[in-house]
């Protein structure tokens, strides 16, 4: 059998330590039972990597073992666009899968600091700043955010791109964070998957503003726009 290349290696490296890095508890187990002593490391480059194909093995194995009680909570969380395993286990890994901790999905929202504040002075309410939450699963959230984005014909999709045209994709993307981890509340409440809206939810559901939208649109290209409604299907 040939000997794996070191770039192959590499990129399995990569993958689980970054599965690796998140989950806390089991880093700090494995690293207190894992013994790899630096003075005894080989120096040929076929034995060394032998050694990392063996450590990345064992970091599976124990990320594994610690996920075994939450695989159905991970086949859940894996339904919602932009969260794949990695992302998933991290998200599991710091909230515990148990939503009961949180009393509703604003508390965990602003937990994980995807959540904005606000400042209310005479009357009148401004937004703030997002809070400091846990920066792990914040950060979980963010990949998953900038993957759902990029999921064609998604809920997460339509509501992210008239966001970057009004609040910038920077905030925009804290929105979609806030609304995968608002679907994780309810979802690993009630036991029940991710629910696709479809990229179309907000035509269907104001169909009037999306007409005066693509008009506006249209008269700032230089056309004037007649509508004419189609015939209903006999």
């Amino acid at each position: 059998m040939p000997e794996e290349s070191t770039s192959a290696i590499a990129s399995r490296l990569n993958s689980s330590v970054y599965r690796f890095v998140y989950l806390l508890p089991t880093w700090c187990y494995f690293l207190w039972n894992l013994k790899i002593p630096v003075s005894r490391c080989p120096r040929s480059r076929g034995s060394f990597n032998n050694q990392l194909t063996d450590a990345i093995g064992q970091l599976d194995a124990r990320i594994e073992e610690a996920m075994a009680p939450f695989r159905p909570a991970l086949g859940l969380l894996d339904t919602i666009p932009g969260i794949n395993q990695a992302t998933a286990e991290v998200i599991i890994a710091e909230t515990g899968g148990d939503m009961a901790r949180f009393a509703s999905a604003k508390h965990l929202a602003s937990w994980a600091g995807v959540c904005p504040g606000h400042h209310e002075s005479a009357g009148r309410t401004k937004s703030t700043k997002v809070r400091p939450g846990n920066p792990y699963l914040k950060g979980a959230l963010g990949l998953a955010a900038f993957g759902a984005v990029r999921t064609k014909d998604t809920y997460l999709q339509a509501r992210y791109k008239p966001l970057t045209a009004r609040r910038g994709p920077r905030k925009a993307l804290v929105a979609i964070e806030h609304s995968i981890i608002t679907a994780i509340w309810h979802m690993l409440t009630d036991n029940v998957g991710y629910q696709e809206l479809g990229g179309a939810y907000f035509t269907h559901r104001d169909p009037e503003r999306a007409t005066r939208r693509a008009i506006t649109a249209l008269n700032q290209l230089g056309y004037t726009v007649t509508l004419n409604p189609l015939e209903s299907a006999a």
